[in-house]
């Protein structure tokens, strides 16, 4: 490992990625990554078709004239409407 001094002195580079202990840090920190993809709302809007229709809001739905499919559409744009402001105000 190089020593931060050193590093800021001679400027860094990709290969310092690939460093014994950045290496294995770097796979820990990108397969958390993807994990959480699968896990995190990714995952359940993926999901939210099926997990309506086994949950019997199919009924509900249909009877507003909206599919599974439509529903989940819906649900992603609200939640998409509902991080915005979170992310204004995160970035402050």
């Amino acid at each position: 490992m190089v020593h931060p001094a050193a590093a800021s002195a001679k400027g860094t580079s990709w290969s310092d990625l690939f460093e014994p202990g950045v290496k294995h840090a770097l796979v820990v920190g990108v397969g958390l990554q993807i994990l959480q993809q699968f896990s995190g709302i990714n995952g359940v809007l993926y999901y939210t078709p099926q997990i309506l229709e086994q949950a019997g809001v199919g009924v509900l739905l249909s009877n507003l004239g909206l599919s599974s499919a439509s529903a989940s559409l819906l649900i992603s744009g609200l939640t998409t409407l509902l991080m915005l402001p979170s992310i204004v105000v995160a970035m402050r």
